[in-house]
């Protein structure tokens, strides 16, 4: 069995569907997260949604009591400007967060202080380069962010983004971009990915933190 296969078996173990939920800047919260992983997906939300680190060690904490044997993920912007990244990055290390996203920066020595730490390192890309460079640093996933997609959306097309990271990738590849039903699940794992990424249909959910105007 690959690396790739092995990886895929064991995070899918406690899960009901081949879904990470994407971690939306303010709408993502620590109950969402709960909810998602409660429902057999990976849920996720981004480290800079609670508005202090001491708030992100408490729900870390929360989410970690709350889902026992299903992975959970959380986001941190690994690009310089962010002011929290230090403080953010300790607390994800304390806790032994199951699967962290990196996103807007590629660090190689932030990507082998969490997986020495136990954690697995996802990577956000929207390009093929973007793919390769997050390849060589050892991640344990690309996270291809096509056209479509909320937050820091690509331009491709998802099945053109496909193509051309799994002509080199054997690895693992969660696909974003306008999925959100399970045929899109099951298109996405036509076109090769292990996991589709899905954000903005939770946007509508009790536990998001968005207007009541935007749940249905």
């Amino acid at each position: 069995m690959s690396n790739r296969a092995e990886l895929a078996r064991r995070l899918k173990a406690n899960l009901r569907l081949p879904v990470m939920a994407g971690p939306m800047f303010i709408a993502s919260t620590a109950d969402l997260v709960i909810e998602q992983c409660k429902a057999g997906i990976i849920g996720s939300m981004p480290a800079l949604n609670p508005r202090t680190s001491e708030q992100l060690d408490a729900d870390i904490a929360r989410i970690a009591a709350s889902v026992g044997d299903v992975p959970y993920a959380i986001n941190l912007v690994a690009h310089k400007s962010n002011s929290r990244l230090e403080a953010d990055l300790e607390i994800v290390l304390k806790h032994k967060v199951p699967i962290v996203v990196l996103a807007l920066a590629a660090n190689p020595d932030l990507v082998r202080a969490l997986q020495a730490n136990g954690s697995l390192v996802f990577q956000d890309v929207i390009k093929d380069r973007h793919a390769r460079k997050c390849a060589e640093m050892g991640v344990d996933g690309l996270i291809a962010v096509g056209a479509g997609a909320g937050g820091h959306t690509g331009d491709r097309s998802p099945f053109a983004l496909m193509q051309e990271i799994r002509e080199w990738w054997d690895g693992l590849v969660l696909l974003s971009g306008a999925i959100a039903n399970g045929q899109a699940v099951l298109a996405a794992e036509v076109l090769g990915a292990d996991f589709a990424y899905i954000g903005s249909p939770f946007l509508a959910s009790a536990e998001a933190n968005t207007p009541p105007g935007v749940k249905h």
